[in-house]
C-alpha cells in the first residue's frame, strides 16, 4: 500500500496495483481490517478514484468487500465515499456501475445514519433513491436490478424511506 501512496507513479502501476489489492481483499482468508490499520489509505484510495475506469471499478470493490461492520461503514462514511462514489452510478461503464451499486448496499445496510444522508444524496440532479429505481427497470441486468433493491429495501429497513413511498410501493407492486 506504500507504493500507493507515492503520487509520481504511472497510471497502469496504479492500476495493477490496486488490481492486486483487490485479489488480497477479496480472499477469504485476508483480515479486512487491514485496509483501515493506516488512517492515510482511505483518503488516498478516494483520490485515486478519478484517475480511471479501473481504479473506480476495484477501489468500489476493495470498499465493498472491506465494509463488514458499522465502524467500517462510519469510517468510509466520515472520509467522504458517498460524494466520491455516488456519481459513479452514472458511469459509462457496467463494472463501475455494478460496483458502486454494491457499495451502497453493504455501506446501508442496518445504517440508519448512513441511509438517511442517502435519502437526500442528488446525483447529477437526481436523488440517489431515483437512481436505484431508474437501475431496477427491467432493460436493466438481472444483478443491477436486485442490488439496487438491495439497496432501497435497507434505506427502508433503516426508517429512511417510509413503506408507503413510491419508490417502495411502484416498485413492489409491479
Amino acid at each position: 500500500m506504500k507504493l500507493l501512496l507515492c503520487h509520481l507513479i504511472d497510471l497502469k502501476f496504479i492500476e495493477a496495483c490496486l488490481r492486486c489489492l483487490r485479489t488480497v481483499f477479496i480472499s477469504p482468508i485476508t483480515p479486512v481490517q487491514l485496509l483501515y490499520t493506516d488512517a492515510a489509505v482511505i483518503p488516498h484510495l478516494m483520490c485515486l478514484l478519478s484517475r480511471s475506469q479501473r481504479t473506480q471499478e476495484y477501489i468500489c470493490q476493495i470498499f465493498s468487500h472491506c465494509c463488514k461492520t458499522s465502524e467500517h461503514q462510519t469510517i468510509l462514511y466520515n472520509h467522504g465515499a458517498i460524494q466520491n462514489i455516488a456519481h459513479l452510478l452514472n458511469s459509462s461503464s457496467y463494472k463501475v456501475q455494478m460496483q458502486a451499486l454494491k457499495f451502497f448496499s453493504v455501506l446501508a445496510y442496518e445504517n440508519p445514519q448512513v441511509s438517511i444522508t442517502l435519502v437526500n444524496v442528488l446525483v447529477d440532479g437526481e436523488l440517489l433513491s431515483q437512481v436505484f429505481v431508474r437501475m431496477m427497470q427491467r432493460d436493466k441486468s438481472i444483478e443491477m436490478q436486485l442490488t439496487a433493491a438491495k439497496c432501497l429495501t435497507y434505506m427502508c429497513r433503516a426508517g429512511a424511506i417510509r413503506t408507503t413511498d413510491n419508490c417502495i410501493v411502484l416498485k413492489v407492486s409491479i
